[in-house]
């Protein structure tokens, strides 16, 4: 009995730690606050390494001076000489900034711990190595030595474990940086969030509608252990929902127009009315879909937030309306997407490997009616004739010739017979 009270002890303590933070599992102390930044399953991470791996310079201890990213450790150096001289001002210690290092260091230094638990896994790295490393994710760190450098004022200490106010000032230089670089469009700049990383920054601009905001959202990855995300019910998703639609050849065939949407809400308002998909223009770049699959792998690793899946659901909505190169051509030639890949076959492939393998809840789809009112545009009546006289009678010049000569005959006959009614009507008469 006492190896079995042992046992059901350790099976508990194993299970308890399944939901502990990383300072519960010896990261050091602090409340149990959710972490936010998690490492992508290893098969993901496998089968796209080029899209998630670093390529010239390494943030964050994941791939900390690995591969490509080593030679830049070397600059990273440099920067930070330049940029403690820029702001020696006040800090004293001569011309090396020597003063504001020492700031800058003690900073780093009292929030080690809350920084430590903001990773979904504990760090392999020494307290001076991560010290040194840390500088720009957890977000809180980059607004703190914003505020060292002199370029803020009155936001929260980096110690403030109560307060993530961002400065509007911080948010205004990195809204411009990144302004250069997007590929997506922007829903309306926050005045006022949390934000826990840059890449939940770019979420909350380009995803999250500006009234779903709010800055008390925490973003947690607890429950993502389970495959199955939980989503809210939206855009009108019941348990009938179908799960898919034709792609963009076989619905054009069932008459549904497709045309670039002229002022969208964000990249994501695609709307289908009267036989019209509109949808934002894309301009589908290496740099897209690197964006693109980090968005859907930060809503794919986090489940208690208030995106609603919406990367999830355009992606599966784009690998169902793009299955070859054809339907990416029929896009580009309605202004909806600007391919700027190799071909059209490797946009189509991207969107087939993105949206095929993206763990779905089929109640939470963001495009539910979008599905809904597609099939059944496809499933009426007119339509199918419609789509059945182009597939088998308008597909080739000759087959078009034929079917005109016959309306020409199928006219004569009945102008001939209504003649003849007529004449001899008028002989009775």
């Amino acid at each position: 009995m006492d190896n079995d009270g042992q046992l059901l002890g350790r099976m508990e303590q194993g299970i308890s730690d399944l939901w502990a933070s990383p300072a519960a599992r010896g990261d050091g102390g602090g409340d149990d606050e959710a972490f936010t930044i998690v490492r992508l399953p290893s098969h993901v991470h496998a089968q796209n390494k080029s899209l998630y791996e670093p390529r010239v310079v390494s943030v964050g201890p994941y791939d900390l001076g690995s591969g490509s990213t080593r030679a830049m450790q070397g600059h990273k150096w440099r920067f930070l000489r330049d940029f403690l001289l820029q702001n020696a001002g006040d800090g004293g210690g001569g011309g090396g900034g020597g003063g504001h290092l020492d700031a800058c260091l003690r900073e780093a230094r009292a929030v080690e711990a809350r920084a430590r638990r903001c990773y979904g896994e504990p760090l392999e790295m020494g307290s001076d190595e991560f010290v040194q490393m840390v500088n720009q994710i957890p977000f809180f760190v980059v607004a703190k030595l914003f505020n060292l450098a002199g370029g803020g004022g009155g936001a929260a200490a980096m110690g403030d474990d109560d307060d993530d106010a961002v400065d509007q000032r911080l948010l205004d230089l990195i809204y411009k940086f990144f302004s250069l670089h997007e590929p997506l469009c922007q829903v309306p700049a926050p005045s006022q969030l949390t934000v826990h990383h840059l890449l939940h920054l770019q979420y909350q601009r380009m995803v999250m509608p500006p009234e779903r905001r709010s800055t008390t959202s925490r973003l947690s990855s607890r429950q993502s252990a389970s495959p199955c995300n939980k989503y809210s019910i939206a855009g009108g998703a019941t348990a009938a929902t179908p799960l898919a639609i034709p792609c963009v050849t076989e619905l054009q065939e069932f008459g549904v127009a497709f045309r670039e949407k002229a002022s969208p809400v964000s990249q994501f308002d695609v709307t289908f009315r009267g036989g019209t998909m509109e949808i934002p223009r894309l301009a589908l770049s290496s740099g897209a879909r690197i964006l693109l699959a980090n968005l859907l792998a930060l809503e794919q690793t986090t489940g208690d937030w208030e995106g609603e899946g919406i990367v999830t659901s355009y992606l599966v909505l784009m690998n169902a309306l793009v299955n070859t190169g054809a339907d990416v051509a029929v896009l580009q030639r309605r202004g909806v997407l600007d391919n700027m890949l190799s071909n059209e076959e490797a946009a189509a492939a991207f969107f087939n490997r993105f949206g095929g393998c993206a763990l779905f809840d089929p109640r939470g789809h963001h495009y539910a009616r979008l599905f809904a009112d597609a099939n059944e545009y496809r499933n009426h009546r007119w339509n199918r004739y419609i789509a059945v006289l182009k597939r088998d009678h308008l597909r080739t010049p000759c087959s078009i010739i034929s079917l005109l000569a016959a309306a020409t005959l199928l006219c004569i006959s009945v102008m001939s017979a209504g003649f003849i009614i007529c004449h001899y009507r008028h002989a009775c008469s």
